[in-house]
């Protein structure tokens, strides 16, 4: 799987993955730790690797001050 980028689907915020067959997963943190639970004792780098990097643009996403509070 490869991480695209980071995006909102019914009001949550997803994460795009592209898998090797061309399809498009669209995955909730929740799945996300889940699939890195999964792959970690396989040792799939790789994708451990992606995995953390969608965690971290999603926990980056939530962090960030909305633009019009810009004065909080």
């Amino acid at each position: 799987m490869k991480f695209l980028y980071v995006d909102v689907k019914d009001r949550k915020i997803v994460s795009l993955f592209k898998t090797t067959s061309g399809r498009i997963l669209k995955l909730s943190a929740k799945e996300v730790e889940e699939q890195k639970k999964k792959h970690w004792p396989s040792c799939s780098c790789e994708e451990v690797v992606e995995l953390n990097e969608a965690l971290y643009a999603m926990g980056r996403y939530t962090q960030d001050k909305p633009w019009w509070r810009f004065w909080i």
